[in-house]
């Protein structure tokens, strides 16, 4: 019901009619009280009418929200088909609205006229802002803050179907210093192996010194290798956003088919595994990739003390079924997104 239509109601034609009557045959006014009551009442209908408006016109900013950030995906994936490449970023993201580099980048390339805006964004004001980050060429997160549903997000990532909506801040530095990011952290021990890897805690450091599987086994049987020891130091009580992991490597023998390197973490040293995998490609030139984002958890809720050095494993693997050339693998780092308590 809007203004027009609230002065239109019943209650204020019965009020019209007594004010007329009193007019015609002199009879008694309302009292002071009765004035107040009315006053009273008119003020709470016209707050809610108000109230009911803005909350309207805030989920028509999210609806155009989503929208800005189903286009912009789509862009960035054709960007990266035709450059192998996302625009890379630092570490705390960049403002779409801010950005003049990856402006120009995108609209050099002819897959972004324009870039978007958030509906509210103003420079003073950071809450409202489409914030990327794209730490390295092969993914990237793109988020925005809800305005309807205080205290969540929407945000994509290069795996993602559609955009989904969070409750955790997922992109760092960003809407009140919402969250925390741990640096890459490369390990200093290995576990468990299952046949033959052959150096592998050259894995510890990018040097070019590889970590190998060439094992000359049966095509049905997996070659994987754990490492741990990422000396995470994660706050107690610190809920975990995402975990990404980097796999600089390249496939082993170069004449044979690209290699192919799956990756699954331990939370309870090395017992179990995540049940969600990432496979990732890898071709003659080393490079690397991440698997994983900023608010990829790997089908699990997470603790703080899973990410011990007793507890958290990467365990990288190569199966051979797939007739591809094993993996030399040159360094593996970790890396985790938090909110503190």
């Amino acid at each position: 019901m809007n203004l027009s239509q609230l002065f239109k109601s019943r209650f204020f034609s019965s009020i019209g009619k007594k004010l007329k009557k009193i007019k015609q045959k002199g009879l008694r006014a309302f009292t002071l009280i009765e004035l107040l009551i009315v006053i009273a009442i008119v003020a709470i209908l016209a707050a809610v009418i108000i109230v009911g408006t803005s909350s309207a016109q805030a989920s028509a900013r999210d609806a155009g929200r989503l929208s800005d950030l189903s286009q912009t995906k789509k862009s960035l994936q054709a960007y990266y088909l035709a450059y192998n490449s996302y625009p890379t970023t630092s570490e705390d993201g960049i403002s779409l609205e801010e950005n003049a580099t990856f402006t120009q980048t995108m609209k050099n390339s002819g897959y972004m006229s324009t870039v978007p805006r958030d509906p509210k964004y103003t420079a003073s004001a950071g809450e409202y802002t489409y914030k990327y980050i794209s730490t390295a060429s092969d993914a990237f997160t793109l988020c925005a803050k809800s305005e309807a549903k205080s205290g969540n997000y929407f945000c994509a990532t290069q795996d993602s179907g559609e955009v989904s909506q969070t409750s955790s801040a997922p992109v760092f530095g960003v809407w009140g210093g919402g969250g925390t990011i741990t640096v890459f952290k490369s390990p200093t021990a290995t576990g468990d192996d299952y046949n033959d890897w052959l150096f592998p805690t050259n894995a510890y450091f990018s040097d070019d010194l590889y970590a190998e599987m060439t094992s000359a086994l049966p095509e049905d049987q997996p070659e994987y290798q754990d490492y741990y020891n990422f000396s995470f130091n994660i706050p107690s009580g610190a809920s975990i956003n995402g975990v990404e992991i980097s796999i600089e490597a390249r496939k082993y023998f170069i004449p044979e088919t690209d290699s192919f390197i799956y990756i699954e973490l331990s939370y309870d040293g090395g017992i179990n595994y995540t049940s969600t995998g990432k496979w990732k490609r890898f071709g003659e030139s080393e490079e690397i990739k991440i698997y994983g984002s900023p608010t990829d958890i790997w089908g699990r809720t997470w603790s703080d003390s899973e990410f011990s050095n007793s507890n958290f494993r990467v365990r990288i693997s190569h199966d051979r079924t797939l007739d591809a050339s094993s993996p030399a693998l040159d360094h593996v780092q970790a890396k985790v997104y938090y909110t503190s308590p």
